[in-house]
């Protein structure tokens, strides 16, 4: 298995953790991922959510930068920032990236309105590179692959 392979498996195992609920589980796989391939925007991201579970909220800012550096033009490590922002009071920062989330294509409800962190997102994305899904909007599923 490859650094990237390990990497990849490390990032759906945390993905699973997180969707059951451990998130400081899943933060100690991320971590690990990240270790392998500092390039993975969704280990990035998913410990960006995580973080925001755990009500780090900071630190998952932190890691959707990371995200969003990597991956410009993943509407969702916009809306997830924004989420996070508003979280903290940030309203400046909230308003501006639920805005460039919308500009590139996001539809969920452009407010943190009482979902769980993370949520909106667990739906609608890959679960890593590998055979595990979770349901995908096919916008989705060809930058996923």
């Amino acid at each position: 298995m490859t650094f990237e392979q390990d990497a990849t498996a490390k990032t759906s195992e945390g993905i699973r953790l997180v969707r059951d609920g451990d998130s400081v589980g899943a933060l100690k796989l991320f971590d690990e991922a990240i270790r392998l391939n500092p390039e993975d925007a969704l280990a990035y991201y998913f410990r960006g959510i995580a973080y925001g579970r755990l009500g780090q909220f900071e630190r998952a800012i932190q890691d959707f930068d990371s995200a969003i550096r990597l991956n410009p033009q993943d509407a969702v490590n916009y809306y997830s920032r924004g989420f996070a922002h508003e979280l903290l009071g940030n309203s400046i920062e909230a308003e501006r990236d639920y805005a460039t989330a919308k500009e590139l294509g996001y539809e969920a409800p452009l407010r943190a309105g009482g979902q769980g962190f993370g949520s909106h997102r667990l739906h609608h994305r890959h679960v890593g590179r590998s055979e595990q899904t979770v349901k995908l909007r096919p916008s989705m599923a060809a930058r996923c692959s």
